[in-house]
């Protein structure tokens, strides 16, 4: 058993009791798969937002394995996209997500279906890339896509003092 505090995607901070299940390497982090006693059901807790942990000497029996279903229902909502790779950004994304995927664009690189989380993650995870990606469709998550690129694109186009609103 095992007592801690976290902070979740938003910032706001809860007490859990777990029953740890395994640690899991998912979405560039580290992952504790548990049962959580607060909520009742299994969760994943990033380990980068975990305070103060405590093991309680506590037994408890192991839970069955989750369905797919409560997988899923802890994993979010994910969406449907297509996305053509650039030739400078393949070599991360196979590193990141696989090889032999999608099929070649005719310039270097590839168009890609994929089914991601949706969410802040998401964008997160493609802005990292930088221009070497361009999110195809679909068309909510492109114009989301081109929204923040462009304004990151302002943010350096101020002054550049960052002291200054």
């Amino acid at each position: 058993m095992v007592q801690f505090g976290y902070r979740d995607a938003e910032g706001r901070r809860t007490d859990r009791t777990v029953e740890p299940a395994a640690v899991v390497y998912l979405w560039e982090g580290w992952y504790l798969w548990a049962w959580c006693r607060l909520r009742r059901d299994w969760r994943l807790f990033k380990l980068v937002r975990i305070e103060r942990p405590k093991t309680r000497m506590e037994r408890f029996e192991p839970r069955p394995e989750p369905s797919e279903d409560a997988w899923r229902s802890v994993s979010g909502r994910r969406v449907e996209l297509r996305i053509r790779v650039g030739p400078s950004a393949l070599t991360r994304f196979e590193e990141d997500l696989g090889r032999d995927f999608g099929a070649p664009d005719g310039r270097g690189g590839r168009v890609v279906d994929l089914r991601m989380p949706d969410g802040e993650w998401l964008f997160s995870f493609l802005l990292g890339f930088g221009d070497g990606i361009e999110v195809l469709g679909p068309p909510e998550i492109r114009a989301e896509f081109a929204d923040r690129a462009r304004k990151v694109a302002e943010l350096y186009e101020k002054s550049g003092n960052f002291d200054k609103p």
